[in-house]
């Protein structure tokens, strides 16, 4: 089944989400190396953050892996795109042009997400998911929060 594009089984796993959107992000990130006729590497780069990377972050939130193995399986799209260009590896082209892993991108998401529901910017009640602090310290500011289990 699909909801706002993204594809859930019966048992709530996204795995198969996963699969369809790593199959799409490798078919689009060889399009850009065959269609692209300039290998000037900050063009590319930008071709690979406009048309590819949005697909590995649609809707993260929801679908956001939590094994070993999706987790590789996304990062696997952006580490493929980077390692073929020559004399360059996933680590050094990340650090020269200031490219953020995916994880991190997902972490960002999920943090900017919990802000919206916390300060009331999404029609979501905050109480269903998190417990403000009920003590007063001298330390740390009125918005730390617990879970709810």
């Amino acid at each position: 089944m699909s909801d706002l594009g993204v594809l859930i089984d019966s048992s709530l796993c996204f795995s198969d989400h996963v699969t369809n959107i790593t199959g799409k992000a490798h078919q689009r990130a060889c399009l850009i190396h065959h269609c692209f006729t300039s290998k000037d590497r900050t063009m590319l780069l930008k071709a690979f953050v406009t048309y590819v990377r949005p697909l590995l972050e649609y809707n993260s939130p929801i679908w956001s892996p939590a094994s070993i193995k999706h987790i590789h399986c996304i990062e696997g799209a952006q580490r493929k795109f980077t390692k073929r260009k020559p004399g360059m590896s996933e680590l050094t082209l990340l650090k020269a042009l200031c490219l953020e892993n995916l994880e991190l991108r997902r972490i960002h998401a999920d943090l900017i997400l919990v802000y919206k529901i916390v300060f009331g910017l999404l029609c979501v009640a905050s109480d269903a998911f998190f417990v403000p602090r009920a003590q007063l310290q001298l330390r740390g500011h009125p918005h730390t929060l617990w879970l709810v289990a």
